[in-house]
């Protein structure tokens, strides 16, 4: 076996994994990442060199393909990522997709087949930059939700949401496990959701959506407001997200909230 050619990991190998792949949050725990090890090896895969592959189903609605995590030196990105097309191909994908990445190394994943569609703008907000939150509009209810309320979400997702970017039920019921999911409601009618991830002194707002028929009317806006202060109160000194660049109304609302645009411009690549 050729020294840059990615291979199931071994148990030993897997062993020496585990507690990074939960620390960088690509598993939310050891026992889920031991799951998916001992059901589909191929989605951990390693080099002799030690260099780390993580894959996964893009979307269980799509037949795309994810790298959830690419560790290596920016040199082998090339030979991985045609490595894991061609596997890609093999188990029958109709392509797959990069993880959020530097668009400064968008070319290493180009040289490897993919192309960029679709870039990304990150958002941060410090401790000492948080804002007054405006008034919740009258009639609108914010409430921490639960695995009861996982249709509900899913329905308001796939309102949002199209399809490449939607979440599937396996992946809410992951953040509703392991994240902060919180439900809007508007006279008793869910119309929005945050959902937020929380580590070592940041969080990270990886979700904010309103129903189109109720934007426009504070709900957003309550809702991130919410989402601040609860990270804020649980002891983070920062809330970062990230918004596609051509989403004007988003990056709007961020800044009127107190969060600085940085310079971190990120991009999603895919082949098929």
């Amino acid at each position: 076996m050729a020294a840059d050619e990615l291979h199931p990991a071994s148990a030993e190998e897997f062993a020496r994994l585990t507690r990074t792949l939960v620390a960088t949050h690509v598993f939310p725990d050891e026992a889920q990442a031991a799951a998916v090890w001992a059901e589909a090896p191929w989605r951990i895969l390693v080099t002799a060199a030690g260099e780390v592959a993580v894959l996964d189903r893009w979307r269980d609605h799509l037949g795309l393909l994810a790298i959830e995590a690419l560790w290596c030196a920016p040199r082998s990105i090339p030979t991985h990522v045609r490595q894991l097309v061609a596997l890609a191909r093999e188990r029958g994908f109709a392509g797959i997709v990069s993880s959020a990445v530097p668009v400064e190394q968008r070319r290493a994943y180009e040289a490897g087949g993919l192309r960029v569609f679709e870039t990304v703008v990150t958002f941060v907000l410090s401790r000492r930059d948080k804002r007054p939150a405006d008034p919740v509009p009258e009639g609108l209810t914010i409430e921490r939700a639960n695995a009861g309320d996982l249709g509900v979400i899913e329905a308001l997702d796939s309102q949002c949401f199209e399809a490449l970017w939607r979440f599937d039920r396996r992946r809410l019921e992951r953040h509703l496990a392991a994240d902060r999911v919180v439900l809007a409601r508007q006279g008793g009618e869910p119309i929005g959701y945050t959902l937020t991830t929380v580590g070592r002194g940041d969080a990270v707002l990886g979700r904010l959506c309103v129903a189109p028929e109720r934007r426009r009317q504070g709900a957003g806006r309550a809702l991130l407001g919410e989402a601040v202060a609860r990270a804020f109160e649980s002891g983070c000194d920062r809330v970062t997200l990230c918004t596609q660049t051509h989403n004007r109304a988003s990056r709007s609302l961020y800044r009127d909230a107190g969060f600085r645009e940085t310079a971190s411009r990120l991009a999603f690549l895919r082949s098929g």
